[in-house]
């Protein structure tokens, strides 16, 4: 998915979710079976963040929602 020159981009979130298993590494691990949610009971606008360690170019990026809550990206 990434270069094997660059180092596995990190990912760090406002909250996960409480009963575990849906932490921010899950972003990036190459697995549609899993992935990040938010803590229950969060309040809106909790965020996600990749860190790439540096510069880095895309041509293309997909978002796979489980539950179509995502209001804004940037």
């Amino acid at each position: 998915m990434f270069p094997t020159t660059a180092a596995v981009p990190t990912a760090s979130a406002s909250t996960s979710w409480s009963a575990g298993g849906f932490d921010a590494a899950n972003v990036n691990d190459c697995s549609l079976d899993t992935r990040w949610n938010a803590a229950d009971g969060a309040p809106p606008d909790q965020w996600l963040e990749i860190d790439f360690h540096g510069p880095m170019t895309f041509n293309r990026t997909v978002i796979h929602e489980a539950f179509g809550r995502i209001g804004s990206y940037e």
